[in-house]
């Protein structure tokens, strides 16, 4: 299970249930609550708590220039469908499949391609590593699954159950941020320093993010060095295994 509490705020999250069964995101509070919650047609909650949020912002939308929040996505999801199956290709002789992922599966997946298209290609440095790392986690690339997958980047997938059974629910998008923090992590050379290893390459990272996204300087310094917060918080859980306080 990837969850690990914090303790931190979150927001609560207000779910309609359609007439399938399924469920459509309607609007995110930031109230110090994780729940996801049902609302009736005129959007009061009815009392039915379905699950939890992994991390308060999973299914607000961004905007990637000035590092803010904005509105909830429209995101319809089932509680017996919190899975996702598709391919990538690794490399230009590739193509990678997987099928019925939760989260955990999927992250593991991430891993794994990575490792062996390291494995392929055989750099003689870290640096090389890093590289590939950079190469298939770029926009579109195979490790970026909000898109690769050729699905929503907000379909939800399951990171997790509670105490009393509900489902943990987390995003796509947020899976491809936490999949770069775990491969980060895994190439990370014995002799480096975890967290000077980490905001050397972070540097690197946010500094990519505020080119592509013509940035105003957002979110500098540590830990998420220029990266929006909503991908940001990701990396640093996949790379520490808990989120940042």
């Amino acid at each position: 299970m990837l969850i690990d509490p914090t303790g931190m705020e979150a927001t609560s999250t207000d779910v309609r249930k359609n007439k399938d069964g399924s469920y459509t995101v309607m609007g995110a509070y930031n109230d110090g609550d994780t729940n996801i919650y049902v609302v009736d047609s005129k959007g009061k909650r009815t009392g039915e708590v379905i699950g939890r949020t992994m991390r308060d912002t999973d299914f607000m939308l961004t905007n990637d220039s000035d590092g803010t929040f904005s509105e909830h996505s429209e995101t319809t999801f089932r509680l017996d469908g919190l899975t996702v199956s598709g391919s990538v290709k690794p490399n230009e002789h590739t193509t990678a499949s997987i099928y019925g992922a939760d989260a955990q599966k999927l992250l593991d997946w991430g891993q794994q391609l990575f490792k062996d298209e390291v494995k392929r290609q055989s750099p003689v440095t870290f640096y090389g590593k890093l590289e590939i790392l950079r190469d298939m986690s770029a926009n579109g690339a195979a490790l970026d699954f909000k898109i690769s997958l050729g699905k929503d980047k907000y379909t939800a997938i399951r990171a997790g159950t509670t105490s009393d059974g509900k489902p943990i629910i987390t995003t796509l998008r947020a899976m491809g941020n936490m999949t770069f923090g775990a491969n980060m992590r895994n190439i990370k050379p014995i002799m480096l320093g975890v967290n000077w290893y980490y905001s050397r390459v972070m540097g690197k990272v946010g500094e990519y993010n505020q080119r592509q996204n013509r940035g105003n300087g957002y979110n500098n310094g540590y830990p998420y060095f220029g990266e929006h917060t909503y991908s940001g918080s990701y990396i640093y859980y996949g790379y520490f295994r808990k989120f940042y306080k």
